[in-house]
């Protein structure tokens, strides 16, 4: 994707850079709390409670989203300000703005993929989560940059790559999580054995 954007000059990179600062609050939240879902899930999962699997999902879910609903709005409504913390070049700080406003709707996307995989890991559950985020968020975008962005050649195609390699994530992540029981897949226990 840094391909991509480069190939838009001097300018959209400068921007490009600072949105990366300016949503770097949004990725550490979220990663954060997937951590957090790991051992909330591990440990419930080794107490035999998985209903209270359930609400740490639920808890997560409700605070990532009350968190990115929260960060979004102030990246959107003041990335201008905000970009000009980084430079000065009235250019930048436009293009940085308008990358942001792209964006910052978007980020919720992001929640489900990481909080789910949080949990997945919990319960022991790591090959076939991986295999789903390598095919969503670095599959989807190389077809992105290689098929889409060859053809329509805009920022804004470039960055919308990120929405919908989020949502595919998120979407394949969400079909397997809780597919599992369904497809009757077994679970990881402790020392890689299958019960």
């Amino acid at each position: 994707m840094q391909t991509g954007v480069n190939g838009f000059g001097t300018i959209a990179i400068a921007a490009w850079s600072i949105c990366g600062k300016m949503d770097f609050l949004i990725w550490t939240l979220v990663d954060t709390l997937a951590i957090a879902v790991t051992t909330f899930v591990a440990q419930n999962d080794g107490a035999g409670r998985p209903e209270r699997i359930q609400q740490t999902l639920i808890s997560s879910f409700t605070i990532a989203h009350l968190c990115v609903v929260s960060i979004s709005v102030i990246l959107y409504l003041y990335g201008r300000p905000i970009s000009s913390w980084f430079i000065h070049d009235e250019l930048v700080i436009d293009s940085a703005a308008s990358m942001m406003r792209l964006l910052a709707p978007f980020y919720v996307l992001y929640i489900g993929s990481e909080l789910l995989v949080g949990s997945l890991r919990g319960l022991g559950d790591t090959l076939r989560p991986m295999v789903i985020t390598l095919l969503g968020a670095c599959g989807l975008r190389i077809f992105w940059v290689v098929l889409v962005l060859a053809r329509y050649q805009t920022i804004e195609t470039a960055l919308y790559g990120y929405p919908i390699s989020w949502v595919a994530t998120s979407a394949g992540m969400a079909a397997y999580y809780f597919g599992r029981k369904t497809w009757n897949w077994p679970r990881q226990v402790r020392g890689g054995n299958k019960d």
